[in-house]
């Protein structure tokens, strides 16, 4: 929830309080207050505006958590789980992934990966 959420914006060098945070995801999802992938990538961006590509790239480094340099459904999984307390299934994640990218690239193990220079023309495209 808005705890994990607060801890993923820290790690990007955003201080916000517990009423911002709350603020955010109420902005984000009036309903239910949580956020999908897309939304969360929003989100850790917006107090960001200085340097986009810098913090496009920040953003990206938090999602792969392995330091691999690609992004898959276990690194949604994983971020979802730990900062915004969402529990989502590997299929929901691999569809997440593949909404950044036109054409969802092969891993090894058959997900779809998304590379650093993909998430970024996803991101200032949206």
């Amino acid at each position: 929830g808005s705890q994990g959420l607060k801890t993923a914006l820290s790690a990007l060098g955003a201080n916000f309080t517990d009423a911002d945070v709350m603020d955010l995801l109420v902005e984000m999802d009036p309903q239910n207050k949580t956020l999908d992938f897309t939304d969360f990538v929003t989100v850790m961006l917006r107090p960001l505006e200085d340097d986009v590509v810098s913090d496009l790239k920040a953003a990206f480094r938090v999602i792969d958590r392995s330091g691999r340099g690609s992004i898959d459904a276990d690194d949604v999984c994983t971020v979802l789980d730990d900062f915004v307390n969402i529990k989502v299934s590997r299929l929901t994640a691999r569809e997440m992934v593949a909404e950044f990218v036109e054409q969802g690239e092969e891993g090894p193990d058959g997900d779809a990966m998304l590379q650093e220079d993909e998430f970024l023309r996803a991101m200032v495209q949206s």
